[in-house]
């Protein structure tokens, strides 16, 4: 059985696969049932309009580091 790392909630950072700039991070809104095998989340930024299907191994953790700087003290883990 397929567990899920992250939950509801979690703020989390999307690597794109693409060279567009991405928001610094995003909310897991939804916790998906696996699909082919690959556990999956929905994510939403507040910056874009949208909500994102993605697998779990496109997020990571949201960790105070340099890269997440635009990242408001308070919601940094």
């Amino acid at each position: 059985m397929d567990t899920h790392r992250f939950s509801v909630g979690d703020l989390v950072c999307y690597r794109s696969r693409t060279l567009m700039k991405m928001p610094d991070s995003f909310e897991v809104s939804a916790v998906l049932p696996p699909r082919e095998g690959i556990v999956q989340y929905r994510i939403k930024s507040e910056h874009e309009a949208y909500e994102r299907v993605v697998g779990e191994d496109d997020i990571e953790p949201v960790h105070s580091s340099p890269a997440n700087n635009n990242i408001p003290a308070h919601l940094r883990s």
